[in-house]
This record gives structure tokens, sequence and C-alpha cells, in this order.
């Protein structure tokens, strides 16, 4: 897999992704959401297109960002 070699698994998200969404607020984070849903979407349209593995590696950023907001949304929303 491609994000071995270079990048955490999907399952582990960076820390400076973490540390972004933790400042932001409520509704830009929601705004953002959108953001990395689209993003990954359309990587993995162009990658569907193309084969080209940075696509891929963009989209599984994308999923990265939206798991770190559903987590955080979830956090907050719990305490």
């Amino acid at each position: 897999m491609l994000w071995s070699k270079t990048k955490a698994p999907p399952s582990q998200i960076p820390d400076h992704i973490t540390r972004r969404v933790q400042s932001l607020s409520l509704p830009d984070l929601v705004m953002w959401s959108d953001q990395a849903i689209m993003t990954s979407g359309r990587y993995l349209t162009l990658w569907q297109r193309t084969q080209d593995p940075e696509n891929l590696a963009e989209a599984v950023i994308g999923a990265q960002v939206l798991l770190a907001i559903v987590d955080e949304i979830t956090r907050r929303t719990d305490a």
C-alpha cells in the first residue's frame, strides 16, 4: 500500500491534522468536513482515470481529515 512507505495508515491520523482540528470552531469543522469529502471524492475519481498513486495518497489524506473531524466533534459533544 502506498501510505505504508511514506504516510501513516488511514486509521492513524497525523499529529498536524489533529492539532489543526482541535483549534477550529464547530462551524469551521463542519465546513472543513465538506471540503474533505469533496477532496477525497475528486482524488478517487482522478485515481480511477489515471491510476496515479499520488491521487490515491491525496484521497487518503482527505479521509484522515474527515476522521479527525468526526472524532473531534464526537469528543466535544460527549464532554
